[in-house]
């Protein structure tokens, strides 16, 4: 029975990213929702709140549990079929149960990120997510360097509880790409074999709060390049990667065709290279970010700039039309963006962007269509 749902909430997902993308309709395919910026790791590369305020910090007003279940109701009157509730440390929040069960209700996808911390005292309240996601940053010296010491120990008990109860087909480890993580792929190869769970890697974005230390954790380009070729490796090695083999190397070809050194291409720049086979980015007409303040932004290198535009002020479909002619600016020449050179905005741009190759294979990679009870 579990099979059967999931296979028919994913061809749900995907037979409205295929309509909203023949048919042209500028709607969100997945609505990302920071229900607190409260955790009990302070991870340098977390975008979620400023670089030099990473303690609990005092006047922060979380969202109400009536707040977020306007929001889902919100996000799925425009169309988002993929909801994800994130942090912070999501499992920090008393009623997390109560978040994951409504989005159920509301026949969506739920994907939920975790650090694994909370989950011998929280699994079963989040039992009926779709997806859990559990964030491991290598080897447990790599791993406690970056989320303090013990926190690697804690982390793998939680991910074996979470097999040991069996709730989730779909259990992924994930792993942010900075470059203290740059040599973690051997030990990561090898913990996804142990535990037969998918991988993937994000990357780390800059934001408008992590920016000025950006350079300390934000890999290079040919770090990145080296990096996508060894992961290409590791998904022909056997590992199940949930990033599709054709991702990775499109990802790859688009770093190697990149014309400058900037991070993000302008149109202009796109102009003056016609020749230039790089996609544009998928993320203004299909992701929305909504932060616990309420400010919504389609993509994290926008996150925490003052002026995008709120919720709790209007509502999410005024946030969402607000970036239908809003195209920001980020180098010198004021032309709007087109693509920046983020291998984990690009991968959910070819996602977004519904590439029948790229989807199949996503698909292909979901545990529980082979091995689902």
């Amino acid at each position: 029975m579990k099979k059967i749902k999931d296979i028919r909430m994913l061809t749900r997902v995907g037979a409205a990213m295929g309509y909203y993308q023949l048919f042209k309709i500028r709607k969100p395919l997945s609505v990302q929702i920071l229900i607190t910026k409260f955790c009990d790791m302070t991870c340098d590369m977390c975008f979620t709140y400023p670089i030099d305020s990473k303690e609990k910090f005092t006047g922060h007003k979380e969202p109400t549990l009536a707040n977020i279940k306007n929001l889902i109701d919100q996000s799925c009157d425009l169309g988002a079929q993929v909801i994800v509730p994130f942090g912070g440390e999501p499992l920090i929040r008393k009623d997390i149960k109560e978040i994951v069960n409504y989005i159920k209700r509301k026949e969506r996808y739920c994907v939920l990120y975790t650090n694994a911390t909370y989950l011998k005292n929280k699994i079963d309240d989040i039992r009926e997510a779709d997806q859990l996601v559990i964030s491991m940053d290598g080897d447990e010296e790599t791993h406690d360097s970056i989320r303090g010491k013990g926190s690697y120990q804690r982390c793998i008990e939680g991910l074996e509880l979470a097999l040991k109860k069996g709730y989730w087909g779909n259990l992924r480890l994930h792993t942010v790409l900075t470059k203290k993580t740059l040599h973690s792929l051997p030990h990561m190869k090898k913990l996804a074999k142990k535990y037969d769970v998918l991988l993937n890697y994000g990357y780390t974005d800059a934001t408008t709060f992590t920016l000025p230390a950006a350079r300390n954790f934000v890999p290079s380009p040919e770090e990145t390049r080296k990096f996508l070729r060894d992961y290409l490796e590791a998904h022909y090695d056997g590992v199940k990667i949930s990033t599709p083999k054709s991702v990775i190397k499109r990802m790859i070809k688009i770093l190697d065709d990149w014309p400058n050194d900037n991070h993000t291409l302008t149109e202009n720049t796109m102009k003056d290279n016609p020749t230039l086979d790089i996609p544009r980015c998928g993320l203004k007409d299909r992701n929305l970010y909504i932060d616990s303040d309420g400010r919504a932004t389609p993509c994290l290198p926008l996150w925490g700039r003052p002026d995008n535009p709120n919720v709790y002020d209007s509502n999410v479909k005024s946030a969402w039309e607000f970036y239908s002619d809003y195209a920001p600016s980020f180098n010198d020449d004021s032309s709007p963006c087109y693509q920046c050179r983020s291998i984990f905005t690009i991968e959910k741009g070819l996602f977004y962007t519904f590439s029948i190759m790229h989807l199949f294979e996503y698909i292909e990679g979901f545990k529980f269509l082979k091995t689902g009870s």
